[in-house]
Parts: C-alpha cells; structure tokens; sequence
C-alpha cells in the first residue's frame, strides 16, 4: 500500500495552490444557495438546518489509513491538501464574494496535518467564519487549542470517529491506528470549554463477538455519561470498492448472497 501510494504521489502535482480556483464565478451562486437552503429544510443535509449559506468544500484528498468499510479505498489515493494560508485566502474570497455563513468541508481527513489544521482553525476563529468537517476528525490530532478556536469560529459541535469502542477490534479490523484514549481525552477536553462533541462509531465488523459489540456501546454509554459526548451508531456497510466487501465475499459471509448487488 506505501509502494502504491508513492507510485500515485509522482503522478499528481505537489503545490495545490498553484492549480486554478473552483469555477464559482460559472455557477448562478444565488440559486445554488437557494438550492440548498431547501436541502436544509427538507432535513438532507445532516446537522445543517438553519437555513444558512453553505459553501461544500474540498481542502484535502485522501488518506493514509485504511479502515476496512471506508469508500477511500475505491480510489486509494495518496493524502494531498491544500496549503493553510492558500485555502484560507480563498475562503475569505468565497466569502466576501458571495456571502458564505458556514463552510462544510468534505475532506477524507482533514486534520491529518496537525500544523495546517492549526492555522486554519485559528483563521477561521480570528474571521468568525463557521464550519464542519463532515466525515468526522482524529481524535488524536486534536488539541485543546484547535477545539477553542473552532468553538470561537461559530461552529456548533467537535465530531471525532472512534469506528470501535473494543481497542482489539480497531487494531485487528478498523486498521485507523488510533488509541481509544484519545476519544476520551478529545470528550473530556470539549467537555471542560462546553463546546458539544458528537463520536463515531461503527458495529457489525466481520468476526465481531458479542462482547466487543457491548464494550462498543459500553463506551458510548460511558462516553455520554462522564463528558456528555453524544454517540453516533452506524453498521458496517459493505461498499464495493472496500475491504470490507471484498472479505465478505472472499469469506462467504453474506447472509443473503443477493444482497451484494443491491
């Protein structure tokens, strides 16, 4: 997989600041807000239902993990973002220029560069721009610094992924090389500035024992009683493309063999 991913990295261009901005400009922006403000009254875009101006972005591509259900793997592309003081130029342009109230970023993973995340984070607070990392951040990239910055931005809530609350399965399945205890102390952190945090978790991994399934929302529970951190649950989805999928058919694990092409 590095092989691969230093074989891909070759191919694509190394200063994303140097590439041309999205084509807003083509765009009837006004109707494209409207658009989704409906979105946002008809409840399609999860956690946004203000009836704000939100500008979907892309900051980053790719990631260096490799959890078993994630869509990443279709296309399995190195980890490329762009520079913290070019994306947030453009922000302020998008802004000034169309009106934006909150910016949700789509990125694979946006924090996994500590230093940039930091610097946007910060700008974003010093602007007073709202926003979101839709697919949820690393808990253990995230300081109490970054959490009061992004509190001080306007935004709403802190969503980390925890995949498992069983540290066996995240190391034999989830393969996100994260330590349970960085949920925690993400949890607790948040908790301590009054900023809301919400936590991923996923159930149903190929092989998962009863007892790793109660310690997932044994800490959950735990999790919303110490800190107040609100569970998200998910099932593992087999998305073709992923690991998951493939050990599912490799394995013979489909309850209902119809069910793969639905």
């Amino acid at each position: 997989l590095v092989e691969r991913a230093d074989h891909l990295s070759g191919r694509f261009p190394k200063d994303l600041d140097a590439l041309p901005h999205p084509a807003f400009h083509l765009l009837d922006m006004e109707r494209y807000f409207e658009i989704l403000g409906e979105a946002q009254a008809e409840n399609l875009v999860p956690d946004q239902h203000a009836g704000e101006r939100l500008l979907p972005f892309v900051s980053s591509r790719g990631c260096p993990y490799s959890c078993i259900f994630c869509t990443h793997q279709v296309l399995d592309l190195p980890w490329r973002g762009r520079s913290a003081d070019g994306l947030c130029a453009e922000l302020d342009r998008l802004r000034a220029a169309y009106g934006v109230e909150r910016v949700l970023f789509l990125d694979d993973l946006m924090n996994l560069d500590g230093p940039r995340f930091a610097a946007v984070t910060r700008h974003m607070a010093e602007v007073s721009l709202p926003w979101d990392a839709v697919n949820g951040l690393r808990a253990d990239r995230l300081g109490e610094d970054v959490l009061r910055d992004m509190q001080a931005a306007g935004n709403r809530k802190v969503t980390v992924s925890a995949e498992s609350g069983d540290q066996g399965v995240l190391s034999r399945v989830g393969k996100k090389g994260l330590d349970l205890s960085h949920i925690e102390g993400t949890a607790r952190a948040a908790a301590g500035i009054g900023f809301p945090c919400q936590v991923h978790y996923v159930l149903g991994f190929p092989g998962e024992r009863r007892e790793e399934l109660n310690n997932t929302l044994l800490h959950a529970a735990r999790m919303r009683r110490d800190h107040g951190a609100i569970p998200l649950l998910q099932y593992a989805t087999p998305v073709e493309g992923t690991r998951l999928h493939r050990k599912l058919c490799e394995d013979g694990l489909w309850a209902d063999p119809e069910a793969r092409d639905r």
